[in-house]
C-alpha cells in the first residue's frame, strides 16, 4: 500500500498556496529571458503540432466537455467568470484598442454601395463590410 497525504489534506494545502503562489509566479515569470526564443523554435511548432494531432486523435477536447454538465459549467461561469471578466478587460483595454484600430480604420474608410429600396437588397453593403473585415484580417493576421 502507498502512503499518501489524505485527499482533505491535499485540497487544504492547495488552497493555502492559493494566497501565496501570485509573488513566486511574478518572479518566476519576469526572471525568464527565453520564453520567446522557446516558443518560435521550429522544434517547438514541430511538438505543437504533434500534440494537437494526438489532442484530435484521442477526441480530448470532447472528452473533456462530456465530463462537465451544463449546469456546472454555468455556476463556474457565474461564480469565477464574472469576477475575472471585468478586471481582466480592464487590464487589457488598450491592447484591445491597439488591436482593433485597423480594422476601425478600415471601416471608416470603406464606401458602402447605395441603399437599396427593399428588405434583402442591402445584402450588397454587408457583403462590402465583411470583406473589407477580411481583407484587413489578412494583412493584420497574414492570413
Amino acid at each position: 500500500m502507498v502512503t499518501i497525504v489524505p485527499l482533505d489534506e491535499i485540497k487544504r494545502r492547495y488552497q493555502d498556496a492559493a494566497s501565496r503562489v501570485a509573488e513566486p509566479y511574478k518572479l518566476g515569470v519576469q526572471q525568464n529571458t527565453t520564453w520567446k526564443t522557446n516558443a518560435s523554435s521550429a522544434q517547438s511548432e514541430t511538438n505543437y503540432a504533434i500534440r494537437v494531432q494526438a489532442a484530435i486523435a484521442a477526441k480530448s477536447r470532447l472528452n473533456g466537455v462530456n465530463k462537465v454538465t451544463q449546469e456546472t459549467w454555468r455556476q463556474k461561469a457565474v461564480d469565477q467568470g464574472a469576477q475575472l471578466i471585468g478586471p481582466a478587460m480592464a487590464l487589457s483595454a488598450e491592447e484591445q484598442s491597439q488591436g482593433f484600430a485597423p480594422y476601425h480604420s478600415k471601416l471608416a474608410a470603406l464606401t458602402l454601395p447605395p441603399r437599396g429600396p427593399k428588405d434583402g437588397s442591402n445584402i450588397s453593403r454587408v457583403k462590402a463590410v465583411i470583406d473589407a473585415m477580411i481583407a484587413q484580417r489578412k494583412i493584420t493576421k497574414g492570413a
